[in-house]
């Protein structure tokens, strides 16, 4: 039935109780706004029915990738064909603490135009981040959410991307270190767009290592957030001019020297050790 709506326009079923996008949904060629497509267990090609709608726009929600039974259906969805999309979430709905066959080349696949202003990626149970990952593939992004990809052990070089704003990390269990691999080149200045940066339900995460440019790794950072992070040891970024809030809760180990943020007001510590510090933060 739904094949014969074809003046449809707009589809929002984030109140329904669909559990799968129903056949032939790609001869809706003129719809622009849809909520949710969701992949079914039974017809994971169907994913593929996406290519057909060029005009969908603003905010859309895939769901059950894990549910992609062929990776080359992912790339006949042609989400990078799509430049009215804003916003984009993929989500996969099984255990990614077990490493999903072909959720690598899914993500891989599922490219998006370079318009794209928020992504967020739920539960990916792959080994590593996409090559798309960076400029200039994701050039405009503002807002990136990384949500429980528990099998992937390194970030990919997101201090590049130079209109990001906004960083939302949880959930990633396989991460140990973060270094230069994170900003990027250090001939050239990391996340100057970056306003809030936050970490949260990171157990294995053990260091963080800083650049020592002249301007710092976050010259624009406005709100650091660092929550449930038990083995962080070592520094803080150290040059954080704009830093207004700083909150750190569940991070046992870790005993750093305050960082330098004149226009901080705002501190919050929970677990965390301030005792090191020879001196508040000045305008505390």
């Amino acid at each position: 039935m739904m094949c014969k709506m074809i003046g449809l326009r707009h589809l929002d079923i984030r109140l329904g109780a669909v559990k799968e996008i129903p056949s032939q949904m790609g001869q809706l060629k003129g719809i622009q706004k849809l909520s949710n497509y969701i992949v079914g267990k039974q017809s994971g090609t169907r994913i593929a029915e996406l290519r057909e709608l060029s005009y969908i726009g603003g905010s859309v929600v895939i769901q059950g990738l894990q549910n992609v039974i062929d990776a080359k259906d992912a790339s006949e969805v042609n989400l990078v064909g799509k430049p009215l999309l804003d916003e984009l979430q993929l989500e996969w709905n099984c255990d990614s603490d077990v490493e999903q066959n072909g959720a690598n080349i899914v993500l891989n696949d599922l490219q998006p135009h370079p318009n794209l202003k928020r992504l967020t990626i739920y539960r990916y149970g792959g080994s590593r981040f996409p090559d798309w990952f960076g400029v200039p593939s994701i050039l405009n992004m503002v807002s990136l959410r990384l949500w429980d990809c528990n099998n992937v052990s390194a970030f990919p070089p997101l201090g590049q991307l130079p209109s990001l704003k906004h960083l939302f990390i949880v959930g990633l269990r396989g991460i140990e270190r973060m270094g230069s691999e994170f900003y990027g080149t250090e001939s050239e200045p990391s996340f100057v767009s970056l306003k809030a940066l936050s970490f949260h339900y990171m157990p294995k995460w053990k260091e963080w290592l800083c650049l020592k440019g002249q301007d710092g790794e976050f010259p624009r950072l406005k709100e650091l957030h660092l929550e449930g992070c038990p083995k962080l040891r070592g520094d803080l970024p150290t040059h954080l001019p704009f830093m207004e809030r700083l909150v750190i809760e569940s991070c046992q180990q870790l005993v750093a020297r305050h960082p330098r943020a004149p226009a901080i007001r705002a501190l919050t510590t929970g677990s965390y050790d301030i005792s090191q510090w020879k001196e508040l933060p000045l305008l505390l």
